[in-house]
């Protein structure tokens, strides 16, 4: 069966498959189970707060850091006050609204290049001499692509 919600759940999947593809590649290790890359892109976000939806002018502006299939992350200036949110992907009548929960937040230092320091391992040097920025990193894993009501369907 191919209704509007699969092909809106492939052209999803095809969005986030494209944007991991397009990213180049970092070489760090890590305890993820599927690849990252970086994204680093201003997306939007909203607060979930039980089964409600949040309305559209709840939604805000976030840097984001990187993507996988699975996830993606974002920076903040403090830890969220929040577990589940609603991201937005794109702009327009293409935006793609998935559903996510936090999984982790870390206390980072951010420098200009977009590279992230874990101020337990920062041992020496100077910070201000690096202009790092501190932020709380915010890893989320998707959990269901979602269709808010004050969206109109597209035909």
């Amino acid at each position: 069966m191919t209704g509007p919600n699969k092909q809106l759940d492939a052209a999803f999947f095809q969005l986030i498959h494209d944007l991991v593809m397009a990213s180049p590649r970092e070489s760090n290790e890590d305890r993820r189970r599927r690849p990252r890359q970086t994204f680093r892109s201003r997306q939007r976000i909203a607060p979930r707060l039980g089964d409600a939806l949040p309305g559209e002018d709840e939604f805000f502006a976030v840097q984001c850091h990187d993507l996988t299939r699975a996830g993606f992350s974002f920076f903040l200036p403090t830890s969220p006050s929040f577990s589940s949110l609603v991201a937005a992907f794109g702009t327009g009548p293409e935006t793609l609204y998935v559903a996510a929960e936090v999984q982790r937040v870390a206390d980072v230092l951010v420098a200009p290049s977009g590279d992230i320091l874990y101020p337990s391992n920062f041992l020496c040097g100077k910070p201000g001499d690096l202009q790092l920025e501190p932020l709380t990193l915010v890893g989320c894993k998707f959990t269901s692509r979602i269709e808010p009501e004050w969206i109109e369907p597209t035909q």
